[in-house]
C-alpha cells in the first residue's frame, strides 16, 4: 500500500515510518491520522516486521496537530469535508490501543521538534531516543484543550506525577537533555549519529527470538497494573512455554557451539 503523508520502508525486519509533511513541520492532518492507522494494522500482521521506528522528514519529528485544520472552527470544516471530526475521535479510541497493542518493539527516533502529538505518539512507544537538538513540549493548555493519545496514561508512568502535571498545566518546551533527566526518553545522542545509533539497537532486537521479545513487551506492560502474584504466575506459564521452542533451542545450541543464533520466531 503506498503512502503519501508518510513514507514506509522495511529492511532487515525493521519497519521505518517517516513523517512526511516538513514544509508543515511533519504536523498531523486527517490524512497522516489514517495512513497511520493502516501502518498500525499492517505492521501487526506482518511477520516479517520485528521492529518499529518513528521518526520526521526534515528538522522536525512532528509538531503536533494541524492546527488550522483541527482547531479553527472544526465543526465548519466538517460540513466542508474539509476535516473529519469522526475521524479525529477515532485517531484516539482506537488508535492508542492499535499501537500499543503492536507486539514488536516501537522505538521513537526523534530528529527535533516533538511537541503536542509529536510528544504524544512517542510516549507511546517503548523507547525513545532523542537528537540533541529535539525539543519537547504539550502545550495543549495553551490552547484551551486537554492531552489526548493516551497522553495522561503514559506521561506520568514515564516521568512521575509531578513532572507530568507540571508539563501540563504550564505547557513549556523542554530540551532534550531534561526530556532524559525525568525519564521521558532513553538516550540523547549527537544529531549526527541519531541514525546509527537507533538503527544498531533496531538491529540488535530485531536479530533477538522473536515470540521472547513479543512475551517481554506484554509482560512488562502487563504487571505494571498487575499484582505481583498474578505476574509471577504468567511468567512461569511463559516461561515454560517459551522452553519448548525451536528458538530456544538454537539460542542453547548457540551458546554452546560459540557462534551467533539465527532466531526464525518458532
Amino acid at each position: 500500500m503506498g503512502y503519501e503523508t508518510v513514507l514506509y520502508e522495511k529492511s532487515k525486519g525493521i519497519a521505518t515510518v517517516t513523517f512526511n509533511r516538513p514544509d508543515k513541520l511533519n504536523a498531523l492532518n486527517d490524512s497522516m491520522q489514517e495512513e497511520l492507522m493502516g501502518i498500525f494494522e499492517e505492521v501487526a500482521k506482518d511477520d516479517g516486521v520485528r521492529v518499529l521506528v518513528f521518526t520526521g522528514k526534515g528538522r522536525a519529528f512532528s509538531a503536533g496537530a494541524d492546527i488550522g485544520q483541527r482547531f479553527l472552527d472544526p465543526i465548519e470544516k466538517s460540513r466542508k469535508g474539509e476535516v473529519n471530526l469522526a475521524l479525529m475521535h477515532t485517531f484516539t479510541r482506537v488508535g492508542v490501543p492499535a499501537l500499543k497493542g503492536i507486539e514488536k518493539p516501537i522505538l521513537a527516533m526523534v530528529n527535533g521538534t516533538a511537541v503536542g502529538f509529536g510528544c504524544t505518539l512517542g510516549l507511546v512507544c517503548d523507547i525513545r531516543i532523542a537528537a540533541e537538538s529535539a525539543r519537547f513540549g504539550l502545550g495543549f493548555v495553551r490552547l484551551g484543550v486537554t492531552p489526548e493519545f493516551g497522553s495522561t496514561y503514559f506521561l506520568p508512568r514515564l516521568v512521575g506525577l509531578g513532572n507530568a502535571l507540571e508539563l501540563l498545566f504550564t505547557g513549556k518546551i523542554i530540551s532534550a537533555a531534561e526530556a532524559k533527566e525525568m525519564g521521558m526518553v532513553n538516550h540523547v545522542i549527537p544529531d549526527g549519529e541519531l541514525a546509527s545509533f537507533t538503527y544498531d539497537m533496531a538491529e540488535t532486537i530485531a536479530q533477538a527470538p522473536p515470540l521472547s521479545i513479543r512475551m517481554i513487551k506484554r509482560g512488562i506492560y502487563q504487571g505494571i497494573d498487575a499484582d505481583l502474584a498474578s505476574q509471577v504466575l504468567w511468567e512461569h506459564l511463559v516461561f515454560n512455554t517459551a522452553r519448548q521452542t525451536e528458538d530456544h533451542l538454537e539460542g542453547v545450541n548457540a551458546f554452546l557451539e560459540k557462534r551467533h543464533p539465527e532466531f526464525k520466531g518458532k
